[in-house]
């Protein structure tokens, strides 16, 4: 066998020049895969890895074959770090976004069951004084029996709240009138001595009465109680210096006269002088502008006989 090796021109053995044709039977060797390195910088490769990767210091031996799958894997593995990227030697590791949330959810649990407990210690001081200040109850003014009695009660001011805030009722002009009539006969019954003395009468009305002879305050012929009771007044004011004027009613003296059923009214002038020419007398110098029916229709002598016996 010839020497077939040349200086400086490949390996040692010609595979070729041994196997002959065979070569090109012989599988090709399938290129290796490229490394990928990752972007940061690289770490300490493991044990493992770095048996892989090392070549041996004698360059005389044989180049080792493809790298496998597991030991590329292997390789490209750093060692086991915690989440969130590469650690130098003697670097803190940072705390996961996990790690960050728990704590905080922590922290904000503490703070919230704080506040609770500061506010039942709160509410634990508070109602302790509302009790202490309820226990002692305030002082009761003194107050006297003059105030008691003038005091008034809720009753009183219901009724006084309420009669301001109902308008006043309106009263009826004649009612009042009339009121007034029987109080002023009240007073002068009383008065008069019913044993058959003049007097001179003056008016005689009944409520509804028609007198052509004369007007009425309201303007017509008809009396009304108000009517009758301003002719009273007008003749008590302008006779009241001569004479005591009365008002009396028709059946309190004589056949006691009725009127369609009802009494009139009656204003006589009672007069020093008893006697039936006198009272004539008196009641022509009081009206001299009338005479005959005229006159006693306005002022003419009547006698008060007790009452149930005729008159004169």
């Amino acid at each position: 066998m010839s020497d077939d090796r040349k200086p400086d021109s490949g390996p040692i053995w010609n595979v070729r020049s041994l196997v002959g044709d065979l070569a090109d039977d012989l599988p090709k060797a399938a290129p290796a895969p490229p490394m990928r390195v990752p972007a940061a910088p690289p770490a300490t490769l493991s044990t493992p890895a770095r048996r892989v990767l090392e070549r041996p210091d004698d360059s005389n031996e044989t180049p080792p074959g493809p790298i496998s799958d597991d030991a590329l894997e292997t390789a490209e593995s750093p060692d086991p770090q915690p989440r969130g990227g590469w650690i130098s030697e003697g670097e803190t590791p940072r705390p996961s976004s996990g790690d960050s949330m728990r704590l905080f959810t922590l922290l904000l649990g503490i703070a919230v069951v704080a506040s609770v407990l500061i506010l039942i210690v709160v509410g634990l001081v508070a109602g302790r004084d509302e009790d202490l200040s309820g226990a002692v109850p305030p002082p009761i003014p003194v107050t006297s029996t003059e105030d008691l009695r003038d005091a008034e009660t809720p009753s009183e001011v219901v009724s006084h709240q309420e009669e301001q805030a109902l308008p006043a009722a309106v009263a009826d002009p004649e009612e009042e009138a009339l009121a007034r009539l029987e109080e002023l006969h009240r007073q002068d019954l009383h008065t008069v001595p019913l044993d058959g003395q003049y007097a001179a009468q003056l008016a005689s009305k009944t409520v509804g009465i028609v007198d052509t002879n004369q007007v009425a305050a309201n303007g017509s012929h008809t009396f009304y109680a108000r009517d009758i009771l301003e002719e009273h007044a007008s003749l008590r004011q302008r006779f009241g210096g001569e004479a005591r004027i009365v008002l009396l009613l028709s059946t309190d003296y004589g056949r006691k006269q009725q009127l369609d059923g009802q009494p009139l009214w009656v204003t006589f002038a009672l007069l020093p002088n008893l006697k039936k020419e006198a009272v004539t007398g008196w009641c022509a110098r009081q009206f001299p502008q009338m005479r005959g029916a005229a006159l006693e229709n306005r002022c003419i002598p009547r006698r008060l006989n007790p009452p149930g016996t005729s008159t004169g």
